[in-house]
């Protein structure tokens, strides 16, 4: 890696490292303010999707919000017939937020010119972790129901293939890597307000103007 290089990207891997170890820090209320928001959220998504399933699936987010709360959301299993009902933790830190972690740092230690840019990077990274990270959530809950045969078995065979492939460390933070640099290729396309247009030209790293007099004196230096 050159100079050149490394003082253009050295900065964001600063900002990066940053802005991910403030958010991975064990802030007070921040575990039991996710796992609330997040047990409700999917609470409302399961008596949608899983009325008729003989399995009634539910989380029971944590009644008050404490200072030094659990990312271990408890998820609650009931047969409907026998009403037998079990229950089992599920890890949203390591399933949920640590993505969602992952792509906030990764966005917000770049720096792009332009409204239209931002709010492609931002609006679509963050829709594209909800989507990620309830197919991580669902996936623990999709196992219970392949191991009460509530799914059948090849959905429940490949429900659990897919578990043990995709929660994962590797995948947790993988993932949200290629959301973003995706992202950061696709707003290369989104044209920059016409306000800042000039300046983004001038001011971008990949553009330096030389002035012609300079040009001539170093040709004849050669």
């Amino acid at each position: 890696m050159t100079r050149l290089e490394l003082r253009r990207y050295l900065p964001f891997g600063i900002r990066l490292v940053v802005l991910l170890a403030l958010l991975l820090l064990p802030l007070p209320w921040v575990a039991d303010g996710y796992t609330s928001a997040v047990g409700r959220l999917a609470n409302a998504a399961l008596a949608v999707v899983g009325s008729g399933l003989p399995v009634d699936a539910r989380f029971q987010p944590p009644e008050t919000l404490r200072r030094e709360g659990s990312w271990k959301g408890s998820l609650r299993l009931e047969n409907r017939e026998t009403h037998r009902a079990v229950r089992m933790n599920v890890d949203l830190r390591s399933l949920s937020y640590r993505s969602l972690a992952m792509f906030v740092a990764l966005a917000g230690a770049t720096w792009i010119r332009g409204w239209r840019r931002q709010a492609v990077l931002w609006i679509g990274g963050l829709a594209a972790m909800a989507l990620w990270t309830a197919v991580l959530v669902s996936l623990p809950l999709l196992s219970a129901f392949s191991a009460a045969g509530a799914l059948g078995a090849w959905p429940g065979f490949l429900a659990r293939t897919a578990y043990q492939a995709l929660a994962t460390p590797a995948m947790v933070f993988l993932v949200p890597a290629l959301v973003w640099a995706g992202l950061i290729v696709a707003t290369r396309s989104v044209a920059p307000s016409s306000r800042i247009r000039s300046s983004f030209v001038a001011c971008t790293p990949d553009v330096i103007a030389v002035p012609g007099a300079a040009v001539g004196r170093a040709a004849q230096r050669l």
